[in-house]
C-alpha cells in the first residue's frame, strides 16, 4: 500500500512539472527574422502577440504617408522585444505620446530615429537602451520636451542629431528645452547637430571632448550659453554656430584646437564676443564671420590660428579689425562689404597669398599690417563708386615685390599708391581707375622703371592718369 502511495506521488509531481514546462514551453520568445514595419495600432498588437524576443533587421513605426500620420498611440505590446540589429525608426505617428513598450531594448545595431511624431512628450521608454551602432536622429517632435530616455548611451559611432539644420519649422523639436539626458555621452564618431531647439545651452555634452564629424549649433532661438562644449578640442569636419539669436558669447569654445573643415559664425543677432576661438590653431578649410549685427569690435581676434586657407569676413558691423598675427598659410583673404569698418590691422605673419579683396569698405580709413607679405596673385582695394568715401592711410604692404596675376586700385579716395613702392612685378594686369583724388602715382614707379609689368596699363577715371612713357619722363604725379 505504501508502495503504491509513492507511486501515486510520483506521478502527480510528474504531471505537475511536465504542465509547467510545457506552458513555459508555449510562452518561450523567438528572433523575428527581416525588416518589419507597423503602419497601424492593429498591426502593432498583432506583431507583439508573437513576443518575439528580438528582430533581426530593423523595426519601422509609421505610416508610409506624406499626407496623413498613424494612428498608432500604444507600443507596449512590444515590450518582449531586447534586441534590433538594424534601424529603429518611430516616425509620423501624430498620436503617439509615448514610447512606452520599448523599455527592454537595450541594443539597436543600426540607426535610432524618432522623428515627425508631433504628440510624442517623452522618449522614457527608451531608458533600458544602451548601445546603438550607428547614428541617433531626434527631430520633428514639437512637444518633445527632453530626451531623458537616451541617459544609458555613452558611445554614438556615428551622427548625433538633435533638430535638422535647415531652420526653424517641422522638422525643429520646438518644445525641447533641455539635452540632459545626452550627459553620459563621451564619443561622437561623426556629426553633432543640435538645431531648432528651445534650449538655453548644451549641457548634457560636457564629457564630449572630440567631435568626429561637423559640429553645428543652429536656430535655437533662446540659447544663451554654449555650456557643455568648453571640454572639445577637436572637431574633426566643420564648426557652425548660426541663427541662434539670443547668444551672445562663445567662449565656452575656449578648449577647441583643431578644425578639420570650415568654420563659420554667422547671423547670431546677439553675438557681442568671439574671445572663445582663441586657441584654435588650425582651420582646415573657410573661416567665414558675418551677419552678426551686435559684434562691433574684434581686437586680437584668432591670436593663436597658424593656418586657415582662407578668411572671409563680410557683411558684418563691427568698427574695427585686428588680429591673425601668426597667421602663416592662408590662401585668400576677403574683408568685404562691412559697412562700419573703419581700421583694419593685423595679417602680420602671411608671406603669400592667393587672394587679398578689400570690398566696399566705405568708411574704412586705414589700413595697418600685412607686414611680411612678398607676393600676392590677385590684389584688389575697392570701394562703391556711388558715395563719397575717405581716404585710405595705408601702412602696409612694405614688402610686397610680386603680384603673380592682376592688381585692381578701384574707387578709393586717395590721392597717392605709395604703398606700392615695393612692387616690381605684376604678372598680368594693373588696373587703378575711379580714383577721384588721384594724382600722384609714383608708388608704381620701380615696376614700370624695371619693366615689370607683364600685362595691360589700365589707368584711367582717376584725377591724373598718365601713360608707361609719362612715368618713364619722369611725370608720376601732377
Amino acid at each position: 500500500m505504501e508502495s503504491f502511495k509513492n507511486i501515486l506521488f510520483i506521478g502527480f509531481l510528474f504531471f505537475v512539472f511536465g504542465s509547467c514546462t510545457s506552458d513555459d514551453d508555449s510562452n518561450e520568445t523567438t528572433p523575428f527574422i527581416g525588416d518589419i514595419v507597423l503602419q497601424s495600432q492593429s498591426e502593432v498588437d498583432t506583431f507583439g502577440a508573437n513576443n518575439y524576443s528580438s528582430i533581426n533587421g530593423s523595426l519601422t513605426i509609421t505610416l508610409e504617408s506624406v499626407v496623413n500620420s498613424s494612428t498608432i498611440v500604444d507600443l507596449s505590446t512590444l515590450s518582449s522585444i531586447s534586441n534590433i540589429t538594424g534601424n529603429l525608426t518611430v516616425s509620423n505617428n501624430g498620436n503617439l505620446v509615448s514610447l512606452n513598450g520599448l523599455e527592454n531594448i537595450t541594443n539597436i545595431g543600426g540607426t535610432l530615429n524618432i522623428s515627425l511624431n508631433e504628440s510624442l512628450n517623452t522618449i522614457d521608454g527608451l531608458s533600458g537602451l544602451i548601445q546603438v551602432g550607428k547614428s541617433i536622429r531626434v527631430f520633428g517632435n514639437e512637444n518633445l520636451s527632453n530626451i531623458n530616455g537616451l541617459s544609458g548611451i555613452t558611445n554614438i559611432p556615428e551622427d548625433l542629431v538633435i533638430g535638422v539644420d535647415i531652420g526653424p519649422g517641422a522638422l525643429s523639436n520646438s518644445n525641447l528645452s533641455t539635452i540632459e539626458g545626452l550627459s553620459n555621452i563621451t564619443n561622437i564618431g561623426g556629426d553633432l547637430i543640435i538645431s531648432g531647439n528651445k534650449i538655453q545651452d548644451l549641457s548634457g555634452l560636457s564629457n564630449v571632448a572630440a567631435v568626429n564629424g561637423s559640429l553645428v549649433v543652429s536656430f535655437n532661438d533662446v540659447m544663451t550659453s554654449l555650456n557643455g562644449l568648453q571640454n572639445i578640442t577637436t572637431v574633426a569636419g566643420d564648426l557652425n554656430i548660426s541663427f541662434n539669436n539670443s547668444l551672445p558669447a562663445i567662449d565656452q569654445l575656449s578648449s577647441l584646437i583643431n578644425i578639420g573643415g570650415r568654420c563659420d559664425i554667422s547671423s547670431n543677432n546677439s553675438l557681442e564676443d568671439i574671445s572663445g576661438l582663441d586657441n584654435i590653431e588650425n582651420i582646415g578649410e573657410l573661416l567665414s564671420i558675418n551677419y552678426n549685427n551686435s559684434l562691433t569690435t574684434l581686437n586680437n581676434i584668432f591670436p593663436s590660428l597658424v593656418n586657415c586657407s582662407g578668411v572671409f569676413l563680410t557683411k558684418s558691423f563691427f568698427i574695427n579689425l585686428e588680429g591673425f598675427n601668426r597667421l602663416t598659410n592662408s590662401q585668400v583673404i576677403v574683408i568685404d562689404d562691412n559697412e562700419n569698418l573703419r581700421d583694419i590691422s593685423g595679417f602680420n605673419s602671411i608671406t603669400t597669398l592667393n587672394n587679398l579683396e578689400i570690398n566696399e569698405v566705405e568708411k574704412l580709413n586705414s589700413i595697418n599690417g600685412f607686414n611680411d607679405v612678398s607676393m600676392i596673385a590677385d590684389f584688389t582695394i575697392s570701394q562703391p563708386l556711388t558715395i563719397v568715401d575717405e581716404a585710405i592711410s595705408v601702412n602696409a604692404f612694405q614688402n610686397l615685390t610680386t603680384i603673380s596675376n592682376t592688381i585692381s586700385i578701384v574707387g578709393t579716395a586717395n590721392t597717392s599708391i605709395d604703398f606700392l613702392s615695393s612692387l616690381e612685378t605684376v604678372g598680368s594686369d594693373i588696373n587703378i581707375q575711379y580714383n577721384e583724388n588721384l594724382t600722384d602715382l609714383c608708388g608704381i614707379n620701380s615696376l614700370i622703371f624695371n619693366n615689370g609689368l607683364n600685362g595691360d596699363f589700365n589707368i584711367f577715371q582717376n584725377l591724373y592718369n598718365p601713360t608707361q612713357q609719362d612715368i618713364l619722363n619722369g611725370d608720376c604725379s601732377q
